[in-house]
């Protein structure tokens, strides 16, 4: 029955959240791109809905078949308050909070990464720019100096608009489709393996102002040793329209700066994934941290009140319960930031300005964590101190 609850819940919640996670990134995905609850995926994980229980069930269903009877008698009838079941519980819930702390870390590893990534600066200045692409066919603008003459009156043209300030040419486009070409270096040799090479943009003269791009030494690109260079004006239609081909379109016109948004996007989607993840992992363990410490409440009430009959204080319950569960959150976040330290290497090719070994992640993801164990452990505690000694003591 908690199998089939937790299994029906689970898909509702999914798909609630897949709608609020691609709310919150809704261009993190290509436009032709459908995401959708997966008949297979649902398939597989209400199975292992089915599954886990009855496996997990198995270990107390087996220490229940076997009772050991004085153990029972001494504690009043009730089996499960000590020993093997005691350690049982503590283990799971240690596991927990480990595997929550690992997924924690690399989360907030990535979380880091991709705002370095954001925050670095591409080399140009993105803002109040305007990219648009046009493919010239060879049938009808041939290379060589017609096209040449066009590409010239199409940016004559474009300079003339009112409120634009440069515009230049590009092939390729940086940062989407990168172009690498070999170069040799005069009066030295060739490596033995290979030229070097270096990223290579054909660019025209305005291109450095258009994109921003600082210039650091020497000069700006000019048509001045450009042999082939033409007067544009004479490709010009005869009302004197920029318009050189009606049929060619310009595709994909939109802002740079939504161009180098696009470039982030796969970062963005897995980033906010991963942290979503990270979300679940630490709710499911406060669960476990709560639903463990109600349950060794409710088990230890007549040793709560035989406590208070010979003087313990109130304060001094809640402080036994909740060094219970301060013991086992330090004990699961250790094993989880151990394991996070040793699996670092995995993460490496996915950071960026950031180390596997952030020292300021493990110290958050510690902190929360641990935060969370004994938020989650208060109110069983505080019950544990409204325990009434003559009822306990009798069973009540």
């Amino acid at each position: 029955m908690l199998a089939a609850v937790s299994a029906a819940a689970g898909v509702l919640f999914a798909a609630w959240l897949l709608r609020i996670l691609l709310a919150m990134v809704p261009d993190a995905l290509p436009a032709t791109t459908s995401v959708t609850l997966d008949g297979q995926v649902l398939a597989f994980t209400v199975g292992l809905a089915f599954l886990t229980p009855l496996l997990f069930g198995l270990l107390p269903a087996i220490q229940g078949s076997r009772p050991d009877l004085r153990a029972v008698m001494a504690t009043g009838g009730r089996q499960g308050s000590g020993g093997p079941a005691a350690r049982t519980r503590a283990a799971l819930v240690i596991a927990e909070i480990a595997l929550a702390v690992t997924l924690l870390v690399g989360a907030g590893l990535l979380i880091r990464s991709f705002r370095n990534l954001t925050n670095e600066s591409p080399g140009f200045n993105p803002a109040n720019a305007i990219h648009g692409e046009i493919s010239l066919p060879s049938g009808r603008h041939p290379r060589g100096e017609a096209r040449e003459r066009m590409l010239g009156a199409l940016l004559e043209g474009i300079q003339s608009v009112s409120g634009v300030d440069s515009v230049g040419l590009t092939m390729p486009i940086p940062m989407v489709s990168d172009f690498n070409s070999g170069f040799e270096v005069e009066g030295t040799e060739t490596p033995a393996e290979g030229r070097p090479l270096t990223l290579f943009y054909a660019v025209s003269p305005g291109y450095l102002q258009a994109m921003g791009i600082p210039l650091i030494k020497g000069r700006g690109i000019t048509n001045a040793h450009d042999r082939r260079r033409a007067d544009g004006r004479h490709s010009r239609r005869p009302d004197g329209s920029a318009r050189l081909d009606r049929d060619l379109p310009l595709a994909r016109v939109r802002t740079l700066e939504a161009l180098v948004d696009g470039t982030t996007r796969g970062q963005k989607f897995s980033t906010a994934l991963i942290g979503v993840f990270g979300a679940a992992a630490l709710l499911l363990a406060a669960a476990g941290v709560y639903g463990v410490m109600a349950y060794t409440v409710g088990l230890r009430r007549q040793e709560f009140a035989i406590r208070v009959v010979h003087g313990a204080q109130r304060s001094d319950i809640m402080g036994l319960v909740l060094r219970g569960s301060a013991v086992t959150a330090a004990c699961g976040i250790t094993i989880g930031l151990a394991a996070a330290w040793l699996l670092r290497g995995m993460l490496r090719g996915l950071l960026f300005n950031v180390s596997g070994a952030d020292a300021f992640t493990y110290v958050s993801v510690a902190l929360v964590l641990g935060v969370s164990a004994m938020m989650a452990s208060a109110i069983p505690a505080w019950r544990a101190t409204r325990v009434d000694p003559a009822n306990a003591l009798r069973g009540e």
